[in-house]
């Protein structure tokens, strides 16, 4: 069987019903896992599938993994590991997807027609896990860490930018670090999903919030009010510092989750 290796790092967006009726959705087949996609809608003229994952647990579901089934033009079916969603992730509380309720994603127009998936691991609010595919659950567990380890080194430098760097000249030097971090992040050799992969992600939405800050302080001082840009820039620095404890609070509360295989 061919393999195709696909990733998606989804933080929000698709369709939630956090606990809305199955309607007219397939009954959940006999698996153990705690989420099955309960049926797929194809549209062939955009050539897109709707996943319609069903949880059918008892639990609140945190985040998730789906090994996708794709038919290729010469008539073989290809996988592809893995479609991640994991609702923690930028996340400052926990909403996931409630007993009983659907979450619908599209998945990228393709043209070898509609896709399967099925459910290989469901971690649950409370920190268990139903785990099939050990690859994929380790990889959200990193991804998580790797999340929080750039939220701190990015509060790092926002507190002591504070501290030490003028008003005003803040948000231009953070933005020359943190750009500094990611390229050494770049170049260092690692492997695609050891958590490195979302801690460059978080470097890379930093930097535009250092780009967008700055560029408000430049704005600012051509209308002659430097004022109201230097204390723009420091209600902003503070909001992100309390963001960001506020997201690894709750990132570094969930790594201990305990495995269970079906």
């Amino acid at each position: 069987m061919k393999q195709l290796f696909l990733a998606f790092a989804l933080l929000f967006s698709a369709h939630l019903a956090r606990s809305a009726p199955l309607g007219a959705l397939a009954s959940p087949n006999s698996r153990t896992m705690g989420a099955t996609v309960a049926s797929t809608d194809y549209d062939p003229v955009k050539k897109a599938t709707i996943l319609h994952i069903v949880n059918i647990s008892q639990k609140e579901i945190v985040a998730l993994n789906l090994t996708m089934r794709i038919p290729m033009p010469d008539g073989t079916i290809a996988t592809a590991n893995g479609l991640t969603f994991d609702w923690l992730r930028n996340a400052e509380k926990i909403e996931g997807i409630l007993p009983g309720g659907r979450y619908d994603f599209d998945v990228p127009p393709r043209d070898e027609g509609r896709i399967e998936a099925t459910v290989d691991v469901v971690i649950y609010a409370d920190d268990a896990a139903d785990v099939e595919n050990h690859a994929a659950y380790q990889r959200i567990l990193a991804s998580r860490k790797g999340q929080a380890l750039a939220k701190q080194k990015i509060n790092d430098l926002v507190t002591d930018a504070l501290a030490n760097t003028p008003e005003g000249q803040r948000a231009a030097v953070l933005l020359d670090e943190i750009q500094a971090l990611q390229k050494s992040v770049q170049n260092a050799q690692n492997a695609p999903w050891d958590g490195r992969s979302a801690y460059r992600a978080e470097l890379a939405s930093a930097i535009q919030d250092m780009t967008n800050t700055s560029q408000g302080v430049l704005y600012s001082q051509k209308l002659g009010n430097p004022e109201q840009g230097a204390a723009q820039e420091a209600s902003t620095l503070r909001y992100l510092i309390g963001r960001n404890t506020r997201q690894i609070e709750l990132l570094t509360s969930h790594l201990d989750v305990k495995e269970v295989r079906p």
